[in-house]
């Protein structure tokens, strides 16, 4: 819904003229969409002023708390937007987390909060999308993000449609952050979940470009620090991203790694 820096502003004069009703928790949640609307207007300076309140006002408990799918709700989704895509005529892949549950776990990870898949960019325009809307069980909730379609489903499962652009000898898709490559072009399907999906035909491949070695589970993973095929395209937002790691599980075990970064950008907590 925020379209420029006077909606950014009425924004956040509301949450401040009712910021004492709000409790702790409620508190933190808001604040974390004044920090997302504040990026997306790219004022990077006062993003970085709300993280840092949340870091040193709130507990860790508090403030990374994130809800995982549940299994079924998961199931549901792939399944219906399967079934739009199918009725369309374009054939989607699973990407990323999503395909390494496929051919590692036969499952979605564990502690997966969303499905990631991927179409290429020249299968993608206006009419595909409103087609996607007008299914009736999916919500556009993120209007301006460049990776591709950011769709939650009725039941609350959120889906990241990536598009996937060629170059050259490589493909990458990408995000606010990151372009991510990979080296793989040609797809195959997979039984997952009951049904047949689309991966990438090299799987070890793929997977290696994106985790190095897949086979091992990773207590702590970032999909920015933690990916070799990782190129960051935008240094002011991949700072932010650093400080929102601050805010998350990950800094348990990682927070020395995130200041290493934060420093060579001369950023200091």
């Amino acid at each position: 819904m925020i379209e420029n820096q006077n909606d950014v502003d009425k924004l956040e004069k509301l949450y401040l003229k009712y910021k004492q009703g709000y409790s702790q928790k409620e508190q933190v949640v808001i604040n974390k969409y004044l920090i997302t609307v504040f990026k997306k207007n790219h004022n990077y300076i006062r993003a970085k002023e709300y993280i840092k309140k949340i870091i040193m006002q709130h507990p860790l408990e508090v403030v990374s708390k994130k809800s995982k799918m549940i299994k079924q709700d998961a199931i549901n989704a792939l399944r219906d937007i399967k079934i739009v895509f199918d009725n369309i005529g374009i054939d989607f892949f699973l990407v990323s987390g999503t395909f390494l549950g496929c051919i590692r776990e036969g499952d979605f990870l564990g502690h997966d909060y969303d499905i990631d898949i991927g179409i290429w960019s020249e299968d993608y325009n206006d009419e595909i999308k409103n087609k996607i809307l007008e299914y009736g069980v999916f919500i556009q909730y993120d209007l301006n993000w460049i990776g591709g379609l950011k769709l939650k489903h009725i039941n609350g499962v959120k889906i990241d449609v990536f598009l996937h652009f060629k170059e050259y000898d490589k493909i990458y898709h990408q995000g606010e952050v990151t372009k991510w490559y990979n080296t793989t072009f040609q797809l195959q399907k997979y039984n997952f979940m009951g049904d047949e999906y689309y991966g990438f035909e090299d799987f070890d491949k793929y997977l290696s470009e994106n985790y190095g070695n897949w086979k091992i589970k990773k207590i702590d993973f970032d999909n920015i620090l933690d990916t070799p095929n990782a190129v960051i395209m935008n240094n002011n937002a991949f700072v932010i991203h650093l400080y929102q790691l601050l805010m998350s599980q990950y800094a348990k075990n990682n927070k020395n790694k995130i200041l290493s970064y934060l420093e060579q950008f001369k950023e200091k907590i």
